[in-house]
């Protein structure tokens, strides 16, 4: 869907892929390129900006742990004896 001139000195525009396409038939490889080099520059813009999008969500701050488990694991270091339900404890598997 990345929009390419149809023609060299045209003002048409069409999709790249089918621009490069048609355009290597008739042209070589120069109607090749007029399709294959916006393909290649919408694909390193949007590499970029997914790359420091990951890369800012990378570096926020892990969220903080729900109150319930905070009151749960309060109440278990007190010792209290009101009854709680606690997960299992998890085991390693034997090998």
């Amino acid at each position: 869907l990345t929009p390419a001139n149809s023609t060299p000195d045209g003002p048409w525009l069409a999709p790249a892929a089918i621009v490069g396409i048609l355009g290597a038939e008739q042209d070589g490889i120069t109607g090749l390129m007029r399709g294959v080099v916006p393909i290649a520059i919408h694909f390193v813009i949007i590499s970029g900006l997914l790359s420091l999008l990951f890369f800012a969500l990378s570096r926020r701050p892990k969220p903080v742990a729900s109150n319930e488990a905070n009151e749960t694991a309060a109440n278990s270091d007190a010792g209290s004896d009101t009854e709680t339900e606690a997960e299992p404890e998890r085991q390693e598997p034997k090998l």
